[in-house]
């Protein structure tokens, strides 16, 4: 979202859903309050999700080695839905509720 920021000067960078931090990806895909919402709906374990490292490239592969196998597909799945959601609500002003999101993503892996 940095980089948006620097580009883009006059863009708002706080979050879409709560309006009450800077966004980053780290809040998107973990601090919100909608997001914590969309996790606990999910089933997955919050424990193992809660393990945010320095960027999301070392989380993902921190969260993915935890992971029960048949749990890795559904984590992959919402963190798009999540992306999506916060894309949808920036750019189109949508606004899904977080089973929404939930549904959305197991939606989204039956499909693929």
């Amino acid at each position: 979202m940095t980089n948006l920021a620097q580009k883009h000067p006059g863009v708002e960078m706080k979050c879409r859903f709560c309006e009450a931090v800077v966004e980053t990806k780290k809040h998107v895909l973990l601090e919100c309050p909608f997001t914590r919402m969309v996790w606990a709906l999910s089933h997955i374990s919050w424990e193992v999700v809660n393990s945010w490292t320095e960027d999301a490239a070392d989380w993902f592969s921190n969260v993915l080695s935890r992971l029960e196998r048949d749990a890795t597909p559904r984590f992959l799945m919402l963190c798009w839905a999540l992306w999506r959601n916060r894309n949808r609500r920036m750019m189109e002003g949508v606004i899904w509720e977080p089973l929404r999101v939930v549904n959305d993503a197991q939606l989204l892996l039956v499909q693929y």
